[in-house]
């Protein structure tokens, strides 16, 4: 839908007036617009979007009866909408190394904003530390309480900020994209990322307070099976063509499939992402370091 759309529908209050989850969807995300035009950031809002869930008493998507009887229930005046995901493009150069998203999730737990590279246009993204994400709900993924306010205003405060330097973080974000693209991701890093990936996953499900880990894992099991999967059917086809082995970016592509809206649940893609990263850049920094 478009922002004038979700400006329409239903605006879901507390009983003192005031909206659920301190701002209404559709006004966060325009206060994230005008930041971007106050520092003259060049931008396209790519999609926005609502998605339903199984939450039994506050789900997704829902009719407000009362409105759906003066108006219809297919009017967007009674769409109740919970969960909304925006997507916007940060553009201003032709180098596609140097495009960037922007993604905000409004859900029932709380509101996300994180920034990074565009991985798969306009859907999953790269994000390369809690320094890039705003939230108001906990994610096991940020130490940094400073990006953790409970407040929407608050928090907003500190996209804006990130906003006003964005030039420079984008400098860094991008060096990161070009050195990936230019390594080359050997068996051994395979096994490497692999073996970070599965040792998350069985320390945070773990029992034993000697190993248990809080944070939350990058990928399931499932997602893990199912990235390797896709990582052993472009190293094949590499090896038919008889090209170079694949890259580290190319690499991590296959496995960041799985991070965008329908295959993961929106409140999880943001922590999964950054612990992602984290896993891939271990490896790298492991692997630049042996070289030396």
């Amino acid at each position: 839908m478009t922002l004038e759309e979700l400006s329409q529908t239903y605006r879901e209050n507390y009983p003192n007036g005031l909206p659920v989850g301190g701002m209404y969807h559709f006004a966060l995300i325009q206060q994230i617009l005008e930041s971007f035009e106050r520092y003259n950031l060049k931008y396209e809002v790519k999609e926005v979007f609502a998605a339903n869930n199984n939450d039994r008493y506050r789900p997704g998507v829902t009719i407000a009866n009362d409105v759906a009887l003066e108006k219809g229930d297919k009017s967007l005046e009674a769409h109740i909408l919970r969960r909304v995901y925006a997507n916007i493009e940060l553009t201003g150069s032709d180098d596609p190394e140097w495009h960037f998203n922007c993604a905000v999730a409004y859900h029932q737990k709380g509101i996300q904003v994180a920034f990074g590279p565009m991985v798969y246009v306009c859907h999953n993204q790269t994000i390369m530390s809690a320094e890039d994400i705003f939230s108001t709900q906990k994610i096991s993924q940020c130490k940094g309480e400073e990006r953790l306010e409970r407040d929407v205003t608050a928090m907003l405060s500190g996209v804006n900020d990130y906003v006003e330097r964005f030039g420079e973080r984008m400098q860094v974000m991008a060096k990161t994209v070009k050195d990936w693209k230019r390594r080359p991701f050997l068996p051994e890093d395979f096994r490497h990322v692999l073996a970070d990936l599965m040792l998350s996953r069985v320390a945070h499900d773990s029992k034993d307070p000697h190993i248990h880990q809080a944070e939350d894992y990058p990928l399931t099991s499932s997602q893990i099976n199912a990235a390797c999967e896709r990582y052993l059917q472009l190293e094949y086809e590499k090896s038919r063509m008889a090209t170079c082995d694949p890259t580290y970016w190319e690499a991590f592509n296959t496995f960041n499939t799985d991070l965008k809206p329908g295959r993961a649940e929106i409140p999880s893609i943001v922590g999964q992402s950054i612990g992602l990263f984290k896993s891939f850049e271990k490896c790298y920094i492991d692997s630049v370091f042996k070289d030396e």
